[in-house]
Parts: C-alpha cells; sequence; structure tokens
C-alpha cells in the first residue's frame, strides 16, 4: 500500500511454460519477460481515500510511465468520512526480452489501497 512500487503479498498463479527468464516477484513488484512479444497487462484495487485525499496508479515498463494506464481517485473536502474507489485498466504492450513491468502508486495521505490484483500474460510471443 505505501508510495512506490506496490509489492505483493502472494501471487495466486504463476504459470510459466518454458520461458526462461519470465517471472513475477511479488516482493519487489515486478514482472519480467522472458520473451519480446506482445502481452496483456490487467490490474484491479480498491482505493480508499480520507478527506482531501488523491490516489494515483500506472503502470510502468522499464521506469517509463505508461500514462494510458494511469489510474486516479480523488475524495475532496466536501465529502464526509472515507471514500472508497475501484480502478481497473487492461491494456497491451509490446515488450522485449528482460523488460520490466510493475504498478506505481502515489498518494497524498493515509488512505490504503486494497486487494490489488495484477496479471500480466503472452498474448502472441515472438
Amino acid at each position: 500500500n505505501d508510495q512506490g512500487v506496490l509489492q505483493y503479498d502472494s501471487v495466486y498463479v504463476n504459470v510459466n511454460v518454458n520461458v526462461e527468464g519470465a517471472s513475477l516477484d511479488p516482493s519487489t513488484g515486478i514482472f519480467t519477460a522472458g520473451w519480446a512479444g506482445t502481452y496483456q497487462v490487467v490490474t484491479n484495487m480498491q482505493m480508499v481515500s480520507n478527506g482531501l485525499q488523491q490516489h494515483t496508479v500506472w503502470m510502468e515498463v522499464n521506469g517509463v510511465r505508461v500514462e494510458e494506464s494511469k489510474m486516479h481517485s480523488n475524495f475532496d473536502n466536501n465529502d464526509y468520512g472515507i471514500g472508497t474507489d475501484n480502478g481497473s485498466r487492461d491494456i497491451i504492450l509490446k515488450l522485449k526480452i528482460g523488460d520490466e513491468i510493475r504498478l506505481t502508486h502515489e498518494t497524498d495521505g493515509d488512505g490504503t489501497l486494497n486487494n490489488v490484483n495484477f496479471c500480466v500474460s503472452s498474448v502472441m510471443l515472438e
């Protein structure tokens, strides 16, 4: 939930069929492509905000933001209590061997991200 690269408590499924170098490391939050090709990246989460808080989450490839993947939630001072929002993105990316994908989070409050899912699937490998 902290700011920066999101890390994960667990991996539901990690199927890697003979693609050396492909991995998702939950402790770093980084997926590494083991083969060049087209990948589908899907993420979703619950964003909980306390008064005047914003959350911004986006995908990065090799440390560079993928602007089309940006999710933003804003809870302003006219709202009362705690705000909850759901964010989701489904994007197709062209990757090279060794490219790294991760989710990055920025916030200006102490509200949390909950139930974060991050799924990377190969669509067509070269």
